[in-house]
C-alpha cells in the first residue's frame, strides 16, 4: 500500500517585533518598536516610521529598549532552535510502541455483559390488607349516627373478602406477567447489543494482535492522517506487509532536494544574537540526523499498525539513488529512549546499509543498494540464529584490532566488509566487553 505524507509548514518568522513607550522632556510620550529580521538585522521604528528620528537617542536610553532587544533576540533564538529541532530531532517524536502483553491482557479481560432484569417491585396482596381495606369501606358504607351497624359491617366484610382477595391476586399476577414479558423483550434487545459490542471489541483486539492484511491496510490509511504535516518534507511511503513473518518492508521516497536550515543564532553578551551560516560539518550532521531520524519516526508508526509487526525494514531513497536501509527489531526498538535519542549514536547498532563518511550520508546507486540489502538481511538472519554473534561498526572493529592481539577473525571480517561496502561486521560477542572497556577509557 502506498501513502503520500504531505510536509508541514515549518520555518522561522521573517521578523519579530517588540514595542515600548518612552518620554522626552520637550515632546512628550512616543512609541518605539524594535524589529529583528531572521537574518539577524536589528532595526527600530519611532512612532511607526523607519525614517531617522530626532528621538532615536532618547528611545535607546530608555531601560525598556534593552528589554525589547533581549526579548526579540530570545524569541528569534528559540524560533531558530525550534526550526532546527523539527528536522534534527524528528526521532524524538517517535510514538511509544504498543505492547503485545498489554493487548493480550485486554483480550483476556474482555467479558460479555449480561442484562440484569429488573425485579417486579409490587408486593403480593395479603388477605389481612384486603380485610382492613374492606373494613374501612364498610365503616363508610354503613355509617350512622344512631347505630354502629356492626353486624352489617361484619357481614359485608365476610361476604366480600374472598372475592376481593382473589381479584387482587389475579390483577397482581397479570401485572407481574406483563412486567416479565417487558423485561424479556428488554433483556433480549440489551443482550443482543452487548453481544454485538463484545464481538466488535474482540475483533478489534484480535485484529490488533494478529494483524490481518485488511486491518493493517486500514490502520495505515488512518496513520496517514496523523503523519500528514508532521514532517518538514514530502514523503511517499510504500509499505509491503508479510503477516506470516510479521515483517514490514517499506520504502520512503524523498524529494531530490531536502533543504535543511543552514543558519544558526549565536547569543552575544550585549543581549543580541548573531545569525551565521552553519559550518559544513554542522550542516552535514544536521542533515544526517534528519535523514536517519526519519527512519525512527516512521518505524514507530509502522510498528504500531499491529503488535504482530516484529520487524520493520525501511529504505530511504531519492530518485534512482538511496540514502540508506535499516532493519529495526520490535524488542530492541521498544527499549529505546526516544526523548533523548540521537540517531547518529544509535543507528549503527541495527542492521543497515549506508555509506556514511566524513559526517555525511553518500548516495548509493539503486543496483548496488538492492544487493547490499540482501547481504545485510543475511547478516541479520545469522544473528537471530546465533546468540554468540554481535554486530560491530567497521570503526568499532578497527578500534579493537589496534589494541588487541589475536584478532585475525575480526581483521578478515573488516576486510570483507570494506570489500562489500558494508558499514558493519559480524563478530564474536567476546568483543563486546573489549569495546566497552575501550569506550570507558
Amino acid at each position: 500500500m502506498k501513502i503520500k505524507i504531505n510536509k508541514g509548514n515549518f520555518g522561522v518568522p521573517m521578523v519579530i517585533r517588540q514595542s515600548f513607550s518612552f518620554n522626552t522632556r520637550s515632546y512628550g510620550s512616543h512609541k518605539a518598536e524594535v524589529v529583528l529580521a531572521k537574518d539577524g538585522e536589528y532595526s527600530m521604528t519611532i512612532d511607526g516610521s523607519y525614517a531617522y528620528s530626532i528621538h532615536d537617542a532618547a528611545a535607546k536610553r530608555s531601560p525598556l529598549y534593552k528589554d525589547a532587544i533581549v526579548k526579540v533576540s530570545n524569541e528569534m533564538l528559540r524560533a531558530m532552535e525550534g526550526c532546527d529541532d523539527v528536522y534534527t530531532r524528528l526521532s524524538r517524536k517517535t510514538p511509544r510502541l504498543k505492547r503485545r502483553a498489554s493487548v493480550e491482557s485486554q483480550l483476556n479481560k474482555l467479558t460479555l455483559k449480561q442484562y440484569e432484569r429488573e425485579k417486579f417491585s409490587l408486593p403480593m396482596p395479603r388477605k389481612t390488607e384486603v380485610e382492613s381495606d374492606l373494613q374501612e369501606e364498610a365503616n363508610h358504607k354503613f355509617f350512622s349516627v344512631w347505630s354502629s351497624n356492626s353486624s352489617k359491617k361484619s357481614e359485608f366484610v365476610s361476604d366480600t373478602l374472598e372475592e376481593e382477595y382473589n381479584e387482587r391476586i389475579s390483577n397482581w399476577e397479570e401485572l407481574k406477567r406483563y412486567h416479565e414479558t417487558i423485561q424479556s423483550c428488554v433483556e433480549a434487545q440489551a443482550n443482543a447489543e452487548f453481544l454485538k459490542e463484545y464481538n466488535e471489541c474482540k475483533k478489534t483486539i484480535e485484529d490488533e494482535l494478529y494483524g490481518d492484511d485488511a486491518y493493517v491496510n486500514q490502520q495505515l490509511f488512518e496513520a496517514n492522517s496523523k503523519l500528514n504535516f508532521q514532517i518538514p518534507f514530502d514523503v511517499t511511503l510504500d509499505v509491503d506487509y508479510n503477516k506470516v513473518d510479521g515483517i514490514i518492508d517499506a520504502t520512503a521516497s524523498l524529494p531530490s532536494l531536502i533543504t535543511i536550515p543552514d543558519k544558526k543564532a549565536v547569543p552575544l553578551t550585549s543581549g543580541k544574537i548573531s545569525v551565521k551560516d552553519k559550518l559544513k560539518r554542522e550542516l552535514d550532521a544536521d542533515t544526517a540526523n534528519t535523514l536517519l531520524g526519519l527512519s525512527y519516526y516512521l518505524a514507530g508508526h509502522l510498528f504500531n499498525l499491529s503488535v504482530n509487526v516484529s520487524i520493520v525494514r525501511l529504505s530511504v531513497v531519492t530518485g534512482f539513488s538511496a540514502y540508506y536501509w535499516v532493519e529495526f527489531n520490535r524488542n530492541s526498538f521498544s527499549a529505546l529512549s526516544f526523548s533523548s535519542l540521537y540517531p547518529l549514536q544509535d543507528f549503527f547498532s541495527h542492521p543497515n546499509v549506508i555509506d556514511y563518511t566524513k559526517s555525511s550520508i553518500e548516495l548509493i546507486s539503486e543496483s548496488d543498494f538492492r544487493q547490499r540489502i540482501k547481504d545485510a538481511i543475511k547478516v541479520s538472519d545469522m544473528l537471530s540464529h546465533n546468540p554468540d554473534l554481535i554486530v560491530l561498526s567497521v570503526s568499532e572493529a578497527e578500534k579493537i584490532i589496534k589494541i588487541l592481539d589475536s584478532t585475525d577473525d575480526l581483521k578478515q571480517a573488516v576486510k570483507e566488509a570494506k570489500s562489500n561496502r558494508s558499514s558493519v561486521v559480524v563478530a564474536n560477542k567476546r568483543y563486546k566487553n573489549v569495546l566497552s572497556e575501550i569506550d570507558n577509557d
